[in-house]
């Protein structure tokens, strides 16, 4: 890639976020990347690795960090992750590092004794993912595929 398209001097400058309260970061891609970081780093040093929460979070902060490293335009990053401006993101990210210390705290991959769950979504994959979860937690055999849920109720 050549200087001249990566020059900051030509690259889109955000004049605000359009959203109150919502300053603008200058330097955003380097804040969104040191706080995704610091989730990765948190969620490995204080949540078991066969969680749900573990699965889930460590899977959608490391697609945010892969496109954070394969991009320098604000803009991309926030096309490419789809989930708000970058502003936003770095917002979720504080959160998710305010949030991780307490699931570490209350254990929701713990059941009581007899203590069953039952999960009920419309995406398929994300049942999966859950299922999967739920069996690990539980320390059960593989559990039966989505098609052995009853459907989900209607509202």
């Amino acid at each position: 890639m050549s200087f001249f398209l990566r020059a900051p001097c030509l690259q889109a400058v955000k004049l605000t976020t359009g959203l109150v309260g919502l300053e603008v970061i200058p330097n955003g891609r380097a804040v969104l990347k040191r706080f995704v970081l610091q989730v990765l780093s948190d969620l490995n040093q204080q949540i078991p690795k066969n969680t749900g929460y573990f699965i889930i979070t460590n899977k959608t902060y490391q697609h945010r960090l892969d496109i954070i490293e394969a991009n320098e335009d604000w803009q991309m990053i926030e096309a490419k992750i789809g989930r708000g401006q970058i502003e936003e993101l770095v917002n979720h990210a504080k959160c998710e590092i305010s949030l991780i210390p307490e699931m570490a705290e209350w254990k929701p991959w713990i059941f009581p004794p007899g203590k069953t769950i039952t999960m009920r979504t419309d995406d398929l994959s994300l049942k999966d993912t859950c299922l999967f979860a739920a069996a690990q937690a539980a320390k059960l055999p593989q559990a039966a595929a989505p098609a052995s849920l009853p459907p989900p109720s209607k509202p």
